[in-house]
Protein backbone atom coordinates (compact mmCIF):
# COMPACT_ATOMS: atom_id res chain seq x y z
CA UNK A 1 0.00 0.00 0.00
CA UNK A 2 1.37 3.47 -0.83
CA UNK A 3 2.12 5.84 1.94
CA UNK A 4 2.09 9.08 0.11
CA UNK A 5 3.08 11.30 3.13
CA UNK A 6 6.26 9.11 3.42
CA UNK A 7 6.91 9.49 -0.35
CA UNK A 8 6.35 13.25 0.19
CA UNK A 9 8.93 13.74 3.23
CA UNK A 10 11.83 11.24 1.17
CA UNK A 11 11.87 13.19 -2.25
CA UNK A 12 11.68 16.56 -0.60
CA UNK A 13 14.85 14.74 1.68
CA UNK A 14 16.70 13.97 -1.10
CA UNK A 15 16.37 17.62 -2.90
CA UNK A 16 17.86 18.95 0.29
CA UNK A 17 20.58 16.25 0.61
CA UNK A 18 21.65 16.66 -3.26
CA UNK A 19 21.63 20.66 -2.87
CA UNK A 20 24.14 20.44 0.11
CA UNK A 21 26.73 18.57 -1.48
CA UNK A 22 29.04 21.73 -1.92
CA UNK A 23 28.38 22.37 1.77
CA UNK A 24 29.24 18.97 2.77
CA UNK A 25 32.70 19.31 1.21
CA UNK A 26 33.45 23.10 2.76
CA UNK A 27 32.49 21.85 6.29
CA UNK A 28 34.32 18.12 5.72
CA UNK A 29 37.48 20.60 5.60
CA UNK A 30 36.65 22.76 8.15
CA UNK A 31 35.98 19.78 10.65
CA UNK A 32 39.42 18.04 9.61
CA UNK A 33 41.04 21.03 10.40
CA UNK A 34 39.03 23.09 13.34
CA UNK A 35 36.95 20.25 14.70
CA UNK A 36 39.69 17.55 15.17
CA UNK A 37 37.13 14.89 14.93
CA UNK A 38 35.45 12.40 12.67
CA UNK A 39 33.28 14.08 10.20
CA UNK A 40 29.59 13.10 9.52
CA UNK A 41 29.29 14.89 6.32
CA UNK A 42 31.42 11.91 4.49
CA UNK A 43 28.93 9.26 5.81
CA UNK A 44 32.39 7.38 5.99
CA UNK A 45 33.28 7.52 9.37
CA UNK A 46 34.49 4.93 11.88
CA UNK A 47 33.42 6.00 15.64
CA UNK A 48 36.19 6.59 17.48
CA UNK A 49 38.63 7.20 15.00
CA UNK A 50 41.22 9.85 14.69
CA UNK A 51 41.09 12.77 12.56
CA UNK A 52 44.50 14.23 12.66
CA UNK A 53 46.63 13.89 10.26
CA UNK A 54 45.81 17.10 8.60
CA UNK A 55 46.78 19.15 11.38
CA UNK A 56 49.87 20.21 12.00
CA UNK A 57 48.90 23.36 14.05
CA UNK A 58 46.41 23.78 16.88
CA UNK A 59 45.83 27.22 17.07
CA UNK A 60 42.30 27.04 15.42
CA UNK A 61 41.03 24.02 17.30
CA UNK A 62 42.08 26.19 20.43
CA UNK A 63 40.79 29.43 18.80
CA UNK A 64 37.34 27.15 18.56
CA UNK A 65 37.01 26.17 21.91
CA UNK A 66 37.73 29.60 23.64
CA UNK A 67 35.50 31.33 21.06
CA UNK A 68 32.37 29.10 21.90
CA UNK A 69 33.09 29.47 25.76
CA UNK A 70 33.07 33.41 24.78
CA UNK A 71 29.83 32.96 23.27
CA UNK A 72 28.04 31.47 26.10
CA UNK A 73 29.25 33.87 28.43
CA UNK A 74 28.13 36.74 26.31
CA UNK A 75 24.85 35.68 25.68
CA UNK A 76 23.77 33.13 28.21
CA UNK A 77 26.24 32.77 31.00
CA UNK A 78 25.04 30.00 33.65
CA UNK A 79 26.01 32.34 36.15
CA UNK A 80 24.15 35.18 35.06
CA UNK A 81 20.10 35.71 34.55
CA UNK A 82 20.81 36.53 31.13
CA UNK A 83 17.02 37.45 30.16
CA UNK A 84 13.38 38.36 31.84
CA UNK A 85 9.94 38.29 30.85
CA UNK A 86 7.55 41.40 30.63
CA UNK A 87 4.43 42.21 29.15
CA UNK A 88 4.27 43.27 25.72
CA UNK A 89 1.36 45.21 26.26
CA UNK A 90 3.04 48.57 27.41
CA UNK A 91 -0.06 49.72 29.69
CA UNK A 92 0.28 46.91 31.68
CA UNK A 93 4.40 46.91 31.98
CA UNK A 94 4.42 48.45 35.33
CA UNK A 95 1.80 47.30 36.81
CA UNK A 96 3.32 45.78 39.88
CA UNK A 97 1.07 42.28 39.72
CA UNK A 98 2.21 41.42 36.34
CA UNK A 99 5.57 42.73 36.96
CA UNK A 100 5.88 40.14 39.49
CA UNK A 101 4.39 37.92 37.31
CA UNK A 102 7.04 37.80 35.37
CA UNK A 103 10.01 37.72 37.36
CA UNK A 104 8.53 34.71 39.28
CA UNK A 105 8.14 33.24 35.68
CA UNK A 106 11.52 34.07 34.86
CA UNK A 107 12.69 32.36 37.89
CA UNK A 108 10.83 29.04 37.09
CA UNK A 109 12.44 29.26 33.86
CA UNK A 110 15.83 29.65 35.18
CA UNK A 111 15.70 26.90 38.15
CA UNK A 112 14.12 24.27 34.94
CA UNK A 113 16.83 24.89 32.54
CA UNK A 114 19.64 24.85 35.30
CA UNK A 115 18.10 22.34 37.23
CA UNK A 116 20.65 19.53 38.71
CA UNK A 117 19.57 17.14 36.02
CA UNK A 118 19.56 19.58 33.06
CA UNK A 119 22.04 19.05 30.33
CA UNK A 120 21.17 22.76 28.78
CA UNK A 121 24.54 24.39 29.19
CA UNK A 122 26.25 21.52 27.82
CA UNK A 123 23.96 20.99 24.94
CA UNK A 124 24.67 24.72 24.51
CA UNK A 125 28.32 24.61 24.61
CA UNK A 126 28.24 22.31 21.98
CA UNK A 127 25.98 23.95 19.91
CA UNK A 128 28.44 26.91 20.25
CA UNK A 129 30.86 25.08 19.09
CA UNK A 130 29.58 24.34 15.47
CA UNK A 131 28.45 27.53 14.98
CA UNK A 132 32.20 28.82 15.07
CA UNK A 133 33.25 25.87 12.80
CA UNK A 134 30.22 25.15 10.33
CA UNK A 135 27.99 28.78 10.92
CA UNK A 136 24.78 26.77 11.59
CA UNK A 137 23.62 24.79 14.85
CA UNK A 138 20.56 22.90 15.99
CA UNK A 139 19.05 22.51 19.46
CA UNK A 140 16.02 20.24 20.31
CA UNK A 141 14.30 21.48 23.45
CA UNK A 142 11.35 19.10 23.97
CA UNK A 143 8.93 17.86 26.26
CA UNK A 144 10.79 15.10 28.62
CA UNK A 145 7.41 13.10 28.17
CA UNK A 146 8.27 12.38 24.90
CA UNK A 147 11.06 10.96 25.72
CA UNK A 148 9.76 8.49 28.52
CA UNK A 149 10.01 5.30 27.05
CA UNK A 150 13.82 6.04 25.97
CA UNK A 151 14.93 7.28 29.25
CA UNK A 152 12.93 8.77 32.35
CA UNK A 153 14.17 11.92 33.43
CA UNK A 154 13.77 14.12 36.01
CA UNK A 155 13.68 17.52 34.41
CA UNK A 156 10.56 18.85 32.83
CA UNK A 157 12.17 19.85 29.63
CA UNK A 158 14.94 17.96 27.48
CA UNK A 159 17.62 19.68 25.44
CA UNK A 160 19.99 18.02 23.19
CA UNK A 161 22.61 19.18 20.48
CA UNK A 162 21.21 18.23 16.99
CA UNK A 163 24.67 17.05 14.82
CA UNK A 164 24.30 19.90 11.38
CA UNK A 165 25.46 16.78 9.20
CA UNK A 166 22.41 15.05 10.37
CA UNK A 167 20.13 17.93 9.65
CA UNK A 168 18.64 19.70 6.36
CA UNK A 169 16.45 23.14 7.41
CA UNK A 170 14.18 25.11 5.22
CA UNK A 171 13.49 28.66 5.34
CA UNK A 172 9.76 30.49 5.11
CA UNK A 173 9.17 33.32 2.62
CA UNK A 174 10.63 35.70 5.70
CA UNK A 175 13.42 34.19 5.59
CA UNK A 176 13.18 32.35 8.68
CA UNK A 177 14.06 28.70 9.16
CA UNK A 178 10.72 26.82 9.93
CA UNK A 179 11.51 23.30 8.94
CA UNK A 180 13.90 20.65 9.83
CA UNK A 181 14.65 17.14 8.22
CA UNK A 182 16.83 15.13 10.44
CA UNK A 183 18.65 12.03 9.71
CA UNK A 184 18.35 9.12 12.18
CA UNK A 185 20.14 5.99 12.83
CA UNK A 186 18.66 3.27 15.50
CA UNK A 187 19.34 -0.20 16.06
CA UNK A 188 16.16 -1.77 16.73
CA UNK A 189 16.25 -1.52 20.50
CA UNK A 190 15.94 2.31 20.37
CA UNK A 191 13.46 2.18 17.13
CA UNK A 192 11.08 0.42 19.77
CA UNK A 193 12.12 2.26 22.44
CA UNK A 194 11.27 5.36 21.43
CA UNK A 195 8.55 4.86 19.16
CA UNK A 196 6.97 1.99 21.28
CA UNK A 197 6.43 -1.82 19.87
CA UNK A 198 2.87 -1.23 19.00
CA UNK A 199 3.76 1.86 16.43
CA UNK A 200 7.31 0.10 15.42
CA UNK A 201 7.22 -1.76 12.22
CA UNK A 202 7.32 -5.61 12.43
CA UNK A 203 10.24 -6.05 10.57
CA UNK A 204 11.98 -4.27 13.61
CA UNK A 205 10.38 -6.07 16.10
CA UNK A 206 11.38 -9.57 15.04
CA UNK A 207 15.50 -7.98 14.38
CA UNK A 208 14.68 -7.11 17.71
CA UNK A 209 13.49 -10.55 18.75
CA UNK A 210 16.69 -12.14 16.79
CA UNK A 211 18.99 -9.46 18.22
CA UNK A 212 20.32 -8.98 14.60
CA UNK A 213 22.51 -5.81 14.99
CA UNK A 214 22.17 -3.31 12.92
CA UNK A 215 20.85 0.58 12.37
CA UNK A 216 17.63 1.20 10.40
CA UNK A 217 17.28 4.90 8.98
CA UNK A 218 14.18 7.31 9.53
CA UNK A 219 13.57 11.16 8.83
CA UNK A 220 12.07 13.15 11.38
CA UNK A 221 10.37 16.36 10.09
CA UNK A 222 8.85 19.27 11.66
CA UNK A 223 7.10 22.15 9.26
CA UNK A 224 4.16 24.40 9.58
CA UNK A 225 0.63 22.37 9.15
CA UNK A 226 -0.02 22.89 5.88
CA UNK A 227 -4.10 22.07 6.05
CA UNK A 228 -3.58 23.98 9.24
CA UNK A 229 -7.21 24.30 10.94
CA UNK A 230 -7.53 26.34 13.90
CA UNK A 231 -11.22 24.84 14.36
CA UNK A 232 -10.56 21.04 13.80
CA UNK A 233 -10.19 18.41 16.84
CA UNK A 234 -6.82 16.67 15.40
CA UNK A 235 -3.87 17.90 14.74
CA UNK A 236 -4.64 19.93 12.18
CA UNK A 237 -5.28 22.76 14.67
CA UNK A 238 -1.62 22.70 15.70
CA UNK A 239 0.80 25.26 13.93
CA UNK A 240 3.68 22.28 13.57
CA UNK A 241 3.66 19.21 11.90
CA UNK A 242 6.16 16.43 13.58
CA UNK A 243 6.47 13.29 11.22
CA UNK A 244 8.64 10.16 11.22
CA UNK A 245 8.96 8.28 8.14
CA UNK A 246 10.81 4.68 7.79
CA UNK A 247 13.45 5.72 5.37
CA UNK A 248 14.49 1.58 4.41
CA UNK A 249 10.97 0.69 3.72
CA UNK A 250 9.15 3.91 3.31
CA UNK A 251 6.65 4.07 6.42
CA UNK A 252 4.80 6.71 8.46
CA UNK A 253 5.69 5.17 11.67
CA UNK A 254 4.45 8.23 13.62
CA UNK A 255 2.56 11.81 12.68
CA UNK A 256 1.30 14.19 15.53
CA UNK A 257 1.19 18.23 15.93
CA UNK A 258 2.94 20.67 17.80
CA UNK A 259 2.33 23.72 19.76
CA UNK A 260 6.06 25.16 18.89
CA UNK A 261 8.92 24.51 17.05
CA UNK A 262 10.72 22.11 19.08
CA UNK A 263 14.12 22.47 16.79
CA UNK A 264 15.88 25.74 17.49
CA UNK A 265 18.39 27.06 14.42
CA UNK A 266 21.08 29.71 15.18
CA UNK A 267 23.23 30.96 12.06
CA UNK A 268 26.10 33.17 12.12
CA UNK A 269 25.92 35.11 8.93
CA UNK A 270 24.11 34.58 5.64
CA UNK A 271 24.71 35.38 1.93
CA UNK A 272 21.85 36.05 0.03
CA UNK A 273 20.06 33.01 -1.48
CA UNK A 274 22.19 30.75 0.85
CA UNK A 275 19.90 28.92 3.68
CA UNK A 276 22.97 28.17 5.96
CA UNK A 277 24.93 30.36 7.82
CA UNK A 278 28.83 31.01 7.17
CA UNK A 279 31.18 30.98 9.85
CA UNK A 280 34.41 33.08 11.46
CA UNK A 281 36.39 29.55 10.51
CA UNK A 282 35.35 29.38 6.79
CA UNK A 283 36.53 33.07 6.72
CA UNK A 284 39.58 32.32 8.23
CA UNK A 285 39.68 29.01 6.29
CA UNK A 286 42.73 29.98 3.87
CA UNK A 287 45.26 31.07 7.03
CA UNK A 288 44.00 27.89 9.16
CA UNK A 289 45.17 26.21 5.83
CA UNK A 290 48.51 28.06 5.29
CA UNK A 291 49.36 27.67 9.40
CA UNK A 292 49.28 24.03 9.26
CA UNK A 293 51.90 23.93 5.85
CA UNK A 294 53.86 26.48 6.62
CA UNK A 295 54.25 25.16 10.64
CA UNK A 296 54.65 21.28 8.65
CA UNK A 297 57.71 23.33 7.00
CA UNK A 298 59.06 24.73 10.19
CA UNK A 299 59.05 20.97 11.48
CA UNK A 300 61.05 19.64 8.67
CA UNK A 301 63.71 22.92 8.65
CA UNK A 302 64.18 21.99 12.91
CA UNK A 303 65.10 18.53 12.05
CA UNK A 304 67.36 19.66 9.75
CA UNK A 305 68.97 22.27 12.02
CA UNK A 306 69.02 19.72 15.27
CA UNK A 307 70.31 16.79 13.02
CA UNK A 308 71.32 18.28 9.65
CA UNK A 309 72.36 16.27 6.54
CA UNK A 310 76.34 15.16 6.81
CA UNK A 311 78.77 15.95 3.71
CA UNK A 312 80.55 13.34 3.16
CA UNK A 313 84.00 12.93 1.32
CA UNK A 314 83.70 10.37 -1.31
CA UNK A 315 86.96 7.74 -0.53
CA UNK A 316 84.60 5.09 0.01
CA UNK A 317 84.63 5.17 3.57
CA UNK A 318 81.12 7.05 3.35
CA UNK A 319 79.13 4.09 4.60
CA UNK A 320 81.37 3.30 7.60
CA UNK A 321 80.28 6.41 8.91
CA UNK A 322 78.55 6.47 12.48
CA UNK A 323 76.46 8.72 14.01
CA UNK A 324 75.57 7.45 17.10
CA UNK A 325 76.67 9.23 20.36
CA UNK A 326 79.96 8.34 21.83
CA UNK A 327 81.01 6.73 18.08
CA UNK A 328 84.56 6.61 16.99
CA UNK A 329 85.01 7.19 13.07
CA UNK A 330 88.42 5.70 11.56
CA UNK A 331 89.70 7.72 8.51
CA UNK A 332 86.98 10.64 8.49
CA UNK A 333 89.63 13.06 8.98
CA UNK A 334 92.80 13.57 6.70
CA UNK A 335 96.67 14.10 7.06
CA UNK A 336 96.02 17.78 7.84
CA UNK A 337 93.59 17.79 10.65
CA UNK A 338 90.34 18.64 8.33
CA UNK A 339 86.96 16.61 8.85
CA UNK A 340 86.29 14.07 5.76
CA UNK A 341 82.59 14.54 6.50
CA UNK A 342 80.70 18.04 7.84
CA UNK A 343 77.08 19.21 8.32
CA UNK A 344 74.97 20.81 5.14
CA UNK A 345 74.16 24.75 6.16
CA UNK A 346 71.05 25.02 3.85
CA UNK A 347 71.25 28.86 5.15
CA UNK A 348 67.60 28.64 6.17
CA UNK A 349 66.07 31.25 8.02
CA UNK A 350 63.76 29.38 10.59
CA UNK A 351 63.02 32.78 12.00
CA UNK A 352 61.15 33.97 9.04
CA UNK A 353 58.70 31.02 8.93
CA UNK A 354 58.02 31.95 12.87
CA UNK A 355 57.07 35.36 11.86
CA UNK A 356 54.96 34.26 9.35
CA UNK A 357 53.70 31.68 11.35
CA UNK A 358 53.50 34.59 14.41
CA UNK A 359 50.54 36.43 11.88
CA UNK A 360 48.60 33.46 10.19
CA UNK A 361 48.39 32.52 14.31
CA UNK A 362 47.20 36.27 14.90
CA UNK A 363 44.66 36.51 11.87
CA UNK A 364 43.26 32.96 12.80
CA UNK A 365 42.62 34.49 16.62
CA UNK A 366 41.29 37.77 15.21
CA UNK A 367 38.88 35.61 12.99
CA UNK A 368 37.34 34.13 15.96
CA UNK A 369 37.32 37.64 18.03
CA UNK A 370 40.04 35.90 20.84
CA UNK A 371 42.42 39.13 20.20
CA UNK A 372 39.06 40.95 21.20
CA UNK A 373 37.92 39.61 24.41
CA UNK A 374 41.81 39.38 25.56
CA UNK A 375 41.78 43.15 25.72
CA UNK A 376 40.24 43.46 28.98
CA UNK A 377 42.07 40.71 30.32
CA UNK A 378 45.59 41.50 29.24
CA UNK A 379 45.43 45.19 30.41
CA UNK A 380 44.82 45.63 33.30
CA UNK A 381 45.85 48.85 34.46
CA UNK A 382 43.23 50.96 32.10
CA UNK A 383 40.84 53.16 33.54
CA UNK A 384 36.77 52.68 34.02
CA UNK A 385 36.39 54.86 31.15
CA UNK A 386 38.88 52.95 28.89
CA UNK A 387 37.19 49.64 29.80
CA UNK A 388 34.04 51.37 28.68
CA UNK A 389 35.80 52.49 25.02
CA UNK A 390 36.42 48.82 24.94
CA UNK A 391 33.29 47.79 25.98
CA UNK A 392 31.36 49.71 23.33
CA UNK A 393 34.01 48.40 20.59
CA UNK A 394 32.92 44.85 21.49
CA UNK A 395 29.32 46.24 20.92
CA UNK A 396 29.70 47.29 17.94
CA UNK A 397 31.24 44.07 16.47
CA UNK A 398 29.83 41.45 18.16
CA UNK A 399 26.34 42.74 17.91
CA UNK A 400 25.50 41.81 14.40
CA UNK A 401 26.88 38.45 14.75
CA UNK A 402 25.98 37.41 18.40
CA UNK A 403 22.68 39.35 18.53
CA UNK A 404 21.42 36.75 15.44
CA UNK A 405 21.77 34.01 18.45
CA UNK A 406 19.13 36.09 20.47
CA UNK A 407 16.63 36.02 17.75
CA UNK A 408 17.06 32.90 15.83
CA UNK A 409 18.61 30.60 18.63
CA UNK A 410 17.47 31.81 22.13
CA UNK A 411 14.22 33.43 21.60
CA UNK A 412 12.67 30.04 19.93
CA UNK A 413 13.83 28.33 23.08
CA UNK A 414 12.26 30.32 25.75
CA UNK A 415 9.02 30.60 23.75
CA UNK A 416 9.29 26.19 23.55
CA UNK A 417 10.15 26.17 27.46
CA UNK A 418 6.94 28.41 28.43
CA UNK A 419 4.98 26.37 26.27
CA UNK A 420 5.59 23.43 27.55
CA UNK A 421 5.99 24.36 31.01
CA UNK A 422 2.45 25.66 30.35
CA UNK A 423 0.96 22.82 28.71
CA UNK A 424 2.16 20.37 31.38
CA UNK A 425 0.36 22.33 34.29
CA UNK A 426 3.99 23.74 36.19
CA UNK A 427 3.46 27.33 35.28
CA UNK A 428 0.23 27.39 36.67
CA UNK A 429 0.76 25.04 40.22
CA UNK A 430 4.07 27.14 40.76
CA UNK A 431 3.51 30.49 40.36
CA UNK A 432 -0.09 30.16 40.02
CA UNK A 433 -2.70 32.19 37.74
CA UNK A 434 -2.21 34.98 35.51
CA UNK A 435 -2.97 38.25 36.87
CA UNK A 436 -6.47 39.77 35.01
CA UNK A 437 -4.97 42.42 33.45
CA UNK A 438 -1.97 40.53 31.59
CA UNK A 439 -5.03 37.68 30.98
CA UNK A 440 -6.95 40.33 29.33
CA UNK A 441 -4.14 41.87 27.21
CA UNK A 442 -3.97 38.37 25.44
CA UNK A 443 -1.26 37.08 28.07
CA UNK A 444 1.93 37.95 25.86
CA UNK A 445 4.79 38.43 27.23
CA UNK A 446 7.88 39.48 25.40
CA UNK A 447 11.39 39.05 26.13
CA UNK A 448 14.14 41.25 27.60
CA UNK A 449 17.72 39.96 27.20
CA UNK A 450 19.97 41.32 30.28
CA UNK A 451 23.20 39.26 29.61
CA UNK A 452 26.94 40.71 28.93
CA UNK A 453 26.29 41.23 24.90
CA UNK A 454 22.68 43.89 26.14
CA UNK A 455 25.23 45.79 28.51
CA UNK A 456 27.94 45.99 25.93
CA UNK A 457 25.04 47.80 23.87
CA UNK A 458 24.50 50.25 26.68
CA UNK A 459 28.45 51.26 26.83
CA UNK A 460 27.90 53.88 24.42
CA UNK A 461 25.64 56.07 26.51
CA UNK A 462 28.02 55.75 29.41
CA UNK A 463 30.96 56.82 26.95
CA UNK A 464 28.68 59.70 25.55
CA UNK A 465 28.05 61.09 28.82
CA UNK A 466 31.27 61.11 30.89
CA UNK A 467 32.73 62.29 27.49
CA UNK A 468 30.50 65.03 27.92
CA UNK A 469 31.28 65.95 31.52
CA UNK A 470 35.45 65.52 30.91
CA UNK A 471 35.05 68.08 27.53
CA UNK A 472 32.69 70.83 29.69
CA UNK A 473 35.07 70.14 32.90
CA UNK A 474 37.55 73.23 32.31
CA UNK A 475 34.04 75.55 31.32
CA UNK A 476 32.97 74.30 35.28
CA UNK A 477 36.09 76.32 36.71
CA UNK A 478 34.62 79.46 35.10
CA UNK A 479 31.00 79.14 35.67
CA UNK A 480 30.39 76.03 38.02
CA UNK A 481 26.38 76.34 36.33
CA UNK A 482 27.85 74.35 33.32
CA UNK A 483 26.63 71.15 35.35
CA UNK A 484 23.91 72.04 37.16
CA UNK A 485 22.31 70.60 33.29
CA UNK A 486 23.92 66.76 34.24
CA UNK A 487 21.09 64.70 36.73
CA UNK A 488 23.44 63.17 38.76
CA UNK A 489 21.13 60.24 39.87
CA UNK A 490 20.81 59.90 35.93
CA UNK A 491 24.39 59.75 35.23
CA UNK A 492 24.77 57.33 37.49
CA UNK A 493 22.01 54.86 36.39
CA UNK A 494 23.23 55.26 33.09
CA UNK A 495 27.04 54.23 34.20
CA UNK A 496 25.45 51.35 36.64
CA UNK A 497 23.69 49.96 33.40
CA UNK A 498 26.96 49.96 31.29
CA UNK A 499 28.50 48.23 33.95
CA UNK A 500 25.76 45.72 34.51
CA UNK A 501 24.97 46.21 38.23
CA UNK A 502 22.63 43.62 39.37
CA UNK A 503 19.01 45.35 40.99
CA UNK A 504 19.55 43.73 43.80
CA UNK A 505 22.98 45.88 44.36
CA UNK A 506 20.53 49.12 43.74
CA UNK A 507 18.44 50.97 45.81
CA UNK A 508 15.25 51.44 44.28
CA UNK A 509 13.72 54.77 43.92
CA UNK A 510 11.24 54.50 47.18
CA UNK A 511 14.14 53.57 49.06
CA UNK A 512 16.45 55.89 47.90
CA UNK A 513 14.23 58.81 48.79
CA UNK A 514 13.40 57.12 52.47
CA UNK A 515 17.35 56.67 52.94
CA UNK A 516 18.08 60.39 51.63
CA UNK A 517 15.01 61.58 54.19
CA UNK A 518 16.88 60.07 57.11
CA UNK A 519 19.91 61.05 56.16
CA UNK A 520 18.61 64.45 56.06
CA UNK A 521 17.16 64.17 59.60
CA UNK A 522 20.22 62.74 61.31
CA UNK A 523 22.27 66.05 59.68
CA UNK A 524 19.93 67.98 61.25
CA UNK A 525 19.98 65.86 64.55
CA UNK A 526 24.16 66.66 64.44
CA UNK A 527 23.37 70.04 63.60
CA UNK A 528 21.14 70.68 66.88
CA UNK A 529 23.71 68.50 68.89
CA UNK A 530 26.42 70.92 67.47
CA UNK A 531 24.78 73.86 68.57
CA UNK A 532 23.19 72.81 71.74
CA UNK A 533 26.43 74.35 73.79
CA UNK A 534 25.55 77.87 72.16
CA UNK A 535 22.39 77.65 72.45
CA UNK A 536 22.69 76.76 76.47
CA UNK A 537 25.04 79.51 76.65
CA UNK A 538 23.11 82.24 75.14
CA UNK A 539 19.58 81.26 76.96
CA UNK A 540 22.00 82.09 79.70
CA UNK A 541 23.17 85.07 79.15
CA UNK A 542 19.56 86.37 78.24
CA UNK A 543 18.58 84.62 81.41
CA UNK A 544 21.23 86.57 83.17
CA UNK A 545 20.28 89.80 81.49
CA UNK A 546 16.53 89.37 82.17
CA UNK A 547 17.69 88.88 86.27
CA UNK A 548 19.36 92.07 86.07
CA UNK A 549 16.61 93.85 84.73
CA UNK A 550 14.58 92.79 87.27
CA UNK A 551 16.44 93.50 90.25
CA UNK A 552 16.93 97.50 88.75
CA UNK A 553 13.09 97.25 88.41
CA UNK A 554 12.20 96.20 92.35
CA UNK A 555 10.45 99.38 94.09
CA UNK A 556 12.58 101.66 96.08
CA UNK A 557 11.18 102.82 99.17
CA UNK A 558 10.80 106.68 99.71
CA UNK A 559 11.55 108.80 102.82
CA UNK A 560 8.30 109.53 104.74
CA UNK A 561 7.28 113.50 105.05
CA UNK A 562 8.30 114.97 108.24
Amino acid sequence: MADARADEVLRRFAILEGNRGIWNQHWTEINDRVMVRPSGFNRSIVPGSKNTSLVFDSTAAQALLRYAAAVESVLCARNQQWHGLEPADPEIADDPECKAYCEALTKLLFRVRYGAFSSFSAEAQECFLELGAFGTHIMLCDDAANHERVTPSRAPIVYQSMPLCDSYIEENALGRVDTLYRLIRWDARQVIHNFGIDKTPRKIVEAYDKKQDRKWTFIHRVSPTVDYDRTAWDRRALPYSSCYVWRDEPETVEESGLRTMPYAVGRSTTNPDEVYGRSPAMTVLPDIKMVNEVNKTMIRAGHKLVDPPLLIYDDGLGSMLDVTPNALNYGMMDESGHARAAPLNSGGRYDVGVDQRQDLRTSINTGFYITLFQILVENRQMTAYEAMLRAQEKAELLGPTFGRQESEFLAPIIERELDILWSKGIIQRTIGPMPRKLEQSGGILQIAFTNQLAYMRRAPEAVRTLTSIQQLAPLASIDPAVMEGFDPDGVREVIMDANGVPQKARRTPEQLAAFREQKQAQANAAALVQAAPLVGSAVKDIAQAQSTADVQRLPVALPRAA
